[in-house]
């Protein structure tokens, strides 16, 4: 199965250590909403429906924290229990006990800055659902939803905002708000399924954020 990657804008929260004394702190967020819709992936938009991590918070998966996904700066785990996992109304949300090393103890101070507020999560799909749908940016214009409803999670980050090429920034009541590259979003490309749904991901993608730079440079001129 191919590992995508999504991103939210958390409310990370730092705060003093839970479990492990020697910890500089723990960080709280949540690493997915559930029922929201994402914004265009390539011609396509998306949900994570209720539940949809249970099977894997269930079975255990060895699940990793890492910051901006290097797996050379591990920070939880949860076979170890520095990591911890639950899904509940809202999303599934994460609780982790950083170690008492210099990037975890710089990652607690940019948190508590509000330098870093964003997380993503990696996730490989074992059902998904398609729909046609009114998209509602455009009133009336028509969008294929897919609706994650079982995956497995493979890892969570904490990641900064690097201006990614092929990225854009866009305005949502007074709010700035991040499209993530192709390369993020489909790091090890783009599922078989997702390519016989809506074809062309990559161009279909970059024309989106093409529109919203463009949309947002008229209204930075007026």
């Amino acid at each position: 199965m191919i590992v995508e990657r999504r991103f939210i804008n958390s409310q990370l929260r730092a705060s003093a250590p839970l479990h492990f004394s020697s910890s500089p702190g723990t960080l709280t967020s949540y690493a997915a909403t559930y029922n929201t819709l994402s914004s265009d992936l390539g011609g396509f938009k998306e949900r994570i429906a209720n539940g949809a991590f249970d099977r894997s918070i269930r079975n255990g998966d060895d699940v990793r924290c890492l910051i901006n996904h290097s797996p050379d700066l591990i920070v939880g785990r949860t076979r170890n229990g520095t990591l911890r996992l639950a899904s509940d109304a809202k999303g599934l949300r994460t609780e982790c006990d950083l170690p008492n090393t210099q990037p975890a103890r710089d990652l607690y101070a940019l948190v508590q800055r509000g330098d870093i507020s964003e997380c993503s999560f990696g996730f490989t799909v074992n059902a998904d659902s398609w729909s046609d749908e009114e998209d509602p940016d455009e009133r009336g214009t028509p969008i294929k939803v897919r609706t994650l409803r079982d995956v497995r999670l493979v890892d969570c980050s904490y990641v900064t905002y690097p201006a990614y090429p092929g990225t854009s920034i866009s305005a949502t009541d007074g709010a700035p708000v991040r499209s993530h590259s192709f390369n993020e979003i489909f790091p090890a490309g783009v599922p078989a399924e997702v390519r016989s749904r809506v074809g062309d991901v990559r161009a279909l993608l970059e024309r989106t954020q093409d529109r919203r730079r463009r949309l947002v440079n008229s209204v930075l001129s007026i």
